[in-house]
């Protein structure tokens, strides 16, 4: 499974040495709206953070979420289907 913290902000751009140097992350990659930090080789594993660009100031919210991906190649049913238990016996989905 594969962990990403995902914080946001107004200046993605301004804010990621700020972040690389309080973290002691390396500077991986941007996209627009997208700065992308992870741990320095030799260091122990750790989430990936993302600085994601939004529009408005923080009001009442938090800033920050956990994105979970987790590893579909293994076995882990992906999201938008119902495991296995949830069908009927003839295929159907019993649930919402």
């Amino acid at each position: 499974m594969r962990l990403s913290v995902v914080l946001d902000c107004l200046d993605p751009a301004g804010l990621v040495d700020f972040w690389r140097a309080a973290l002691g992350y390396d500077h991986v990659g941007s996209a627009p709206g997208f700065e992308v930090l992870r741990p320095s080789a030799g260091e122990p594993p750790g989430p990936v953070y993302i600085l994601q660009a939004v529009g408005e100031e923080r009001l009442a919210k938090n800033r920050m979420h956990v994105d979970i991906h987790p590893p579909l190649d293994l076995g882990v049913p992906d999201p938008g289907h119902p495991p296995p238990d949830a069908r009927a016996p003839d295929g159907a989905t019993t649930g919402p």
